[in-house]
């Protein structure tokens, strides 16, 4: 047989086609294992083939991902970049201060005024920073390879929102120590929304976001549009159904809450399914209504009143509440209240109720500068002290520091003298005696004659004087009485008679007066006893005008007011021996402050 022929390693097979041979063993690399370090030398290399460092490099698996998520070294997944995700959770201790969790970033933003989903605040250091990175997680998605941010945004509880906000009042409070009555009186707002409406969390949420635009208006301060849309309101439970508004529940097997109102209630028919009826009980109109109560056997009982608008009844309690000052006081409180808002404008300060501590220590040391006597800086604290009670807010005016800068007030002014100078009787008839030379008319002369007198003798204060009626008027020939049915001591209306027996001058005797003046004045004019001839009433500023042009006519010297009279009387009366506590009945007083009035 002829030798056989050595194959060449280019020859074609015809069932297998171009052959290939493998190398020796010696030249084969085995396969590396995952995982495994293997040291690769540099050797020749084929054109085009990678260069090898001769350091050993370890082989990492990318399991099919993109080449830029498998090089570790240039990507985020570092283990240098990504050591939170190794960071254990620290446990919430009972000793650690509330909100110390919060990073500094999420603070600033807080410090800033800037709006911020309150859930984050309940949420771990490591979701925190997660959620202000912008990190997410690794989903695929349609066959790619994505990083899917997680939405951070969720519905709040009312319990799990005020968890929350008590986070962000102390970390408001690291900052803002004075406003803590601010956000007190916003989480009461919010907690007594949350039980009349279900749109509570959309009131929140949109006073928070104006809020963002304004940061230095006062929490405390309900946005009355919001809570009539919201939560007074239709809108507190169309809120709820609108396709355009968010939904305050997410997820599966979560039950929304109720939103509608019970028919039978509302038509003030018996309801027999209460207390377990699944409509809110509540007028559809306003949010409130009369709960229907349940018997001793458990039977509901029907509610017999339909309800009707609370609207008159919100007027008349404001009645009721303005009622309760007295006119001169309201006066009083008024010119406060302005004379605080010029101050705040000249310095630039933002008015904010409740008005911070700091605002009222400049305040009185506005006043103190301004060389205000200590009687008129209590009465503009009183002022703010009475506005703050009646919004039902915190009252600072009440707290230590301010009483002390009060006290300190009062000591630098010390004890100053009232500069009231008294009308006595001598001084009295030389007053009567001019007012026929300097009234318009002899009416104008016996009407204010009649005035002077009784103020004196009857130690009336010029607001009784001005307001007697006709009808509290009993006169005889020798002594005159006078009901006063309301007075500064008496603000309930108990009646006081005063007796003022007649005199031995007519030219100061009331009664005297009394008489003539009544033959002068109009028929059938206003049951007010001190009228002018056209009927109109004496004002206090003619009582003192025409008191002024009297004591210039004598060139009389000294600070008379319309209060003189009722000082020099009880000075008159104490130069004659009465005892104080006569003097102390007469004048209607029931404290000792009679004793500054009493001048020898």
């Amino acid at each position: 047989m002829p030798p056989k022929r050595k194959r060449n390693a280019t020859m074609i097979s015809p069932s297998r086609g171009r052959g290939f041979r493998k190398p020796p063993p010696a030249q084969r690399q085995k396969k590396p294992r995952q995982n495994d370090l293997v040291n690769i030398m540099e050797e020749t290399r084929d054109e085009g083939q990678p260069s090898f460092s001769q350091e050993p490099q370890e082989i990492r698996p990318t399991f099919g991902l993109p080449e830029d998520l498998g090089n570790f070294e240039n990507s985020d997944f570092s283990l240098e970049s990504n050591m939170s995700d190794f960071i254990p959770v620290p446990e919430v201790s009972c000793f650690d201060n509330v909100g110390q969790c919060i990073p500094l970033k999420l603070k600033q933003k807080i410090w800033g005024g800037q709006f911020i989903d309150l859930s984050l605040l309940l949420k771990s250091a490591k979701d925190i920073h997660d959620s202000l990175g912008g990190q997410g997680e690794i989903k695929i998605q349609d066959g790619k390879v994505c990083i899917v941010k997680s939405n951070s945004g969720s519905y709040l509880t009312i319990e799990k929102w005020t968890n929350a906000f008590m986070i962000y009042t102390s970390v408001m409070l690291e900052k803002y120590r004075s406003r803590a009555q601010e956000f007190l009186k916003y989480m009461r707002d919010i907690r007594l929304a949350a039980s009349r409406s279900q749109g509570w969390f959309k009131y929140d949420e949109q006073y928070r976001l104006r809020k963002a635009n304004n940061p230095e208006s006062s929490w405390g301060i309900i946005n009355q549009e919001f809570w009539l849309l919201y939560i007074a309101g239709q809108g507190a439970c169309e809120s709820q159904t609108s396709s355009n508004n968010a939904k305050p529940f997410s997820g599966k097997g979560v039950v929304s809450a109720v939103t509608q109102y019970c028919y039978h209630f509302n038509q003030g028919k018996k309801c027999n399914f209460f207390p377990r009826c699944r409509y809110r009980h509540n007028c559809r109109r306003c949010g409130v209504g009369q709960i229907q109560t349940v018997s001793a056997d458990s039977r509901p009982l029907a509610n017999t009143t339909a309800p009707e608008h609370l609207g008159h009844l919100r007027s008349e309690a404001n009645k009721l509440i303005q009622g309760s000052l007295s006119a001169n006081t309201n006066k009083a409180y008024t010119g406060a209240l302005s004379n605080f808002k010029k101050f705040l404008s000249h310095y630039g300060i933002v008015q904010i109720f409740p008005v911070p501590i700091d605002h009222l220590l400049h305040f009185i040391a506005h006043l103190s500068i301004a060389g205000t006597a200590y009687r008129t800086a209590i009465l503009y604290i009183s002022a703010l002290s009475y506005i703050h009670k009646i919004r039902g807010i915190q009252d600072n005016t009440q707290s230590f520091i301010v009483k002390k800068a009060l006290q300190g007030l009062h000591r630098s002014r010390g004890v100053t003298a009232d500069p009231r100078t008294p009308l006595t009787l001598s001084i009295l008839q030389l007053v009567v005696s001019a007012l026929p030379s300097v009234c318009r008319s002899p009416y104008e002369a016996v009407l204010f004659s009649t005035l002077f007198s009784c103020a004196y003798y009857g130690l009336l204060r010029v607001s009784e004087v001005l307001n007697i009626q006709k009808a509290h008027i009993s006169l005889s020939n020798f002594k005159v009485s006078i009901l006063i049915p309301r007075s500064k001591t008496d603000q309930f209306g108990n009646t006081t008679t005063l007796h003022i027996s007649k005199q031995p001058n007519s030219l100061t005797c009331p009664v005297h007066w009394i008489l003539k003046f009544l033959r002068l004045r109009p028929d059938n004019a206003p049951s007010f006893f001190f009228i002018h001839i056209d009927k109109k009433g004496v004002t206090r500023y003619q009582f003192n005008f025409l008191l002024q042009k009297a004591i210039q006519f004598h060139s009389i010297q000294g600070h008379f007011r319309p209060h003189s009279f009722r000082i020099g009387r009880a000075t008159d009366l104490a130069k004659q021996g009465v005892p104080d506590s006569e003097i102390k009945v007469l004048g209607r007083w029931d404290s000792k402050a009679f004793q500054n009035y009493i001048r020898l």
